[in-house]
């Protein structure tokens, strides 16, 4: 296989500080952009090397600063409405639902973007939380609506007009507890309500909307929830069908678990709470995901870096990410001789804390047969994969007790190891995120 390319070490840009990372694809200069919290804002040509730039993030107006007490703007979001690009920004204070989302607007998404109104507040003791605010709009009916929300009710959604991008009736911006909302997901309040960092796509594809959310502490146990749904506003499903707004949920069990804190063996460190994420489906088709993520043995408060990651989707339509961060790489053909050896296998499940998933040993054998955990007898054999947008590539499949994984090959560099190396993400029957890898100059 001297065809098979590994990408190389790409150096990237220092991403120490990136927090509630929004990635945007501009459809007029072909640049991406990240606006983070704390009015980080940067652009590439490539995903991997960015650029910080200056003054993009705008002050928030006196009205907001007067309600929330605060001028850090948290979690931009960038919305790209045919002839202007529409950031939609929080300010708040932590652990205060005195808080606000206000929109501005530029004719570039390097801005400078000018003040248009305050969307949305909330206040102590309303059933919500007035951030994390994201724009989809219907593929259908070009209705626009924003998702908003966090601890305490959860994540909801209200209609917008597409002339203004304020809230549709209500010009002046609105209460949330003024005006109907609909409600999308939650969690039980023994878990603190901890769900924010809604984010929704649409695949057109599948003709399913997805909903992305956040659970759990964005210091500790941070993990990325999916549902979907045929309708823009819900019901929000996982793959049992259970309905991410199951605020009975006491064992944390619903919604995709797409990924969580991780470890590989051989691993420096390993990462912890991956978290508030965004999604970019990108001009070739390809899709990423976006989000901040800890270094585990990091302690210091909120600190985080980016991560930019290949999603793909399984044959019945729900998302994987690349074990790796995106170093330019993509799927390729792979000969099943080079998949004979050591593996690193994990499994995320849901737990209550979420805790950080670690690896067991994998061998595969050139007679097909293989060994899992040193106690566990499986079986192997590649297939071509039917995973959306990967269909020359290589899927893995692997039986043992009963149970059959489908996992997508790729090469990928190594973060933690300076390696190239040989990594696979798919679901078992079960829909569980299965993750390997093994260091390519280890065979």
């Amino acid at each position: 296989m001297s065809e098979f390319i590994f990408p190389q070490d790409p150096k990237p840009s220092p991403s120490w500080g990136v927090h509630d990372p929004h990635i945007f694809r501009d459809p007029v200069s072909k640049k991406y952009y990240l606006y983070c919290t704390h009015g980080k804002a940067y652009s590439s040509p490539d995903l991997i090397r960015w650029t910080a730039l200056e003054n993009v993030i705008p002050v928030p107006p006196q009205d907001v600063i007067d309600h929330t007490g605060s001028r850090d703007v948290w979690a931009p979001d960038l919305f790209y409405n045919g002839s202007e690009y529409r950031m939609y920004a929080s300010v708040s204070t932590f652990g205060s639902q005195n808080s606000a989302i206000f929109l501005a607007v530029s004719s570039s998404p390097e801005g400078p973007f000018e003040p248009r109104g305050t969307v949305l507040r909330t206040v102590d003791g309303d059933p919500c939380n007035a951030i994390d605010a994201n724009v989809i709009a219907d593929v259908k009916t070009g209705e626009q609506y924003l998702l908003y929300g966090s601890f305490w009710g959860g994540i909801y959604m209200r209609k917008l007009d597409p002339a203004t991008g304020m809230p549709l009736g209500h010009p002046e911006g609105v209460l949330h507890r003024d005006a109907d909302a609909i409600h999308l997901a939650a969690r039980p309040q023994e878990h603190d309500g901890a769900i924010e960092g809604a984010y929704m796509i649409y695949h057109p594809e599948t003709e399913y909307y997805y909903l992305f959310v956040s659970y759990g502490s964005l210091n500790s146990d941070y993990n990325i929830r999916v549902g979907r749904s045929r309708k823009i506003t819900g019901p929000f499903l996982d793959p049992d069908g259970k309905d991410l707004l199951a605020e009975g949920d006491r064992k944390g069990e619903v919604g995709h678990l797409l990924i969580a804190g991780y470890r590989f063996e051989g691993d420096r460190t390993g990462f912890m709470a991956p978290g508030h994420n965004s999604v970019l489906r990108d001009f070739d088709g390809s899709w990423y995901l976006v989000h901040h993520i800890r270094p585990h043995n990091f302690h210091h408060f909120q600190m985080s870096l980016l991560h930019v990651r290949r999603m793909f989707w399984g044959e019945d339509g729900w998302p994987v990410v690349s074990p790796e961060p995106y170093a330019g790489g993509y799927p390729q053909p792979v000969d099943p001789s080079m998949l004979c050896g050591e593996w690193d296998y994990m499994k995320f499940r849901p737990t209550i804390p979420q805790g950080l998933t670690t690896t067991v040993k994998l061998i595969l054998k050139e007679d097909g047969t293989g060994m899992l955990a040193d106690s566990i007898h499986a079986k192997w054999h590649t297939e071509h994969s039917l995973a959306s947008g990967c269909h020359d590539c290589t899927t893995l499949v692997l039986e043992y007790s009963g149970w059959k994984d489908r996992i997508l090959l790729m090469p990928v560099w190594d973060q933690e190891n300076k390696v190239p190396a040989i990594a696979g993400c798919g679901l078992d029957a079960e829909h569980r995120t299965v993750w390997i890898k093994q260091f390519f100059e280890d065979r």
